[in-house]
C-alpha cells in the first residue's frame, strides 16, 4: 500500500512538472508559401507597379496559441504573412504577431529547421518566451508538375504542440 502511495505521488509531481514546462501550447499550426501569391499586403504596392516577378512567393504562419496553467480558456491567434525569402524556402519572421493579446512571435531559420518563439511581456523589461524547433524533416518541398519553377516549402508536421522555455 505505501509503495502504491508513493509511486501515486511520484508520478503526480512528475506530469505537475512537466504541465510546467510547457509555456505556451500552439494548436492549428501552419507554415507555407504561397506560389504567385498577391495576397501579402506588404507586396501590394509592388504588385501594382508590376516590379515584381510572377513567380513571386508569399509565405504565411498561421496558428493558435494558449497559456496553460492560467484563466486563460480560449486561445489566440497569431498569423504573418511574408515575402519568401527569393528560392522557395519558409523565411526567417521577425515581427510576428497576435490578435486581441501582446503576444508576439518569431521564426528563426536553423541548421536543423525552423525554430518557433512566442513571447509574452511580464514587465516592461522581461518577457516569458517558449519555444518549438521545427525539424527539417518536417519540411517539405512541393514542386509543381505544371510549373517545376514554381517550387514551395510547406510544413508537414504536427498541428499541435508544446513550447517549452529557452535553453531546454
Amino acid at each position: 500500500m505505501k509503495f502504491s502511495t508513493i509511486a501515486f505521488a511520484a508520478g503526480a509531481t512528475a506530469a505537475r512538472y512537466k504541465r510546467q514546462d510547457t509555456v505556451f501550447e500552439v494548436t492549428n499550426f501552419s507554415a507555407s508559401c504561397i506560389p504567385h501569391s498577391t495576397q501579402c499586403r506588404l507586396l501590394d504596392l509592388i504588385y501594382s507597379i508590376g516590379t515584381v516577378a510572377d513567380d513571386c512567393l508569399v509565405s504565411s504562419y498561421d496558428f493558435d496559441v494558449l497559456e496553460p496553467g492560467t484563466m486563460q480558456t480560449t486561445p489566440q491567434h497569431c498569423a504573418a504573412m511574408v515575402s519568401a525569402d527569393g528560392i522557395g524556402e519558409l523565411p526567417a519572421l521577425d515581427n510576428g504577431e497576435c490578435e486581441q493579446t501582446s503576444k508576439t512571435f518569431k521564426i528563426i531559420k536553423s541548421f536543423g529547421g525552423l525554430a518557433l518563439y512566442v513571447y509574452e511581456p511580464v514587465t516592461p523589461s522581461s518577457n516569458k518566451s517558449g519555444v518549438y524547433q521545427i525539424q527539417t524533416a518536417e519540411l517539405e518541398t512541393v514542386v509543381p508538375a505544371e510549373n517545376p519553377n514554381g517550387a514551395h516549402q510547406v510544413y508537414k508536421g504536427p498541428t499541435s504542440f508544446p513550447l517549452t522555455p529557452q535553453g531546454m
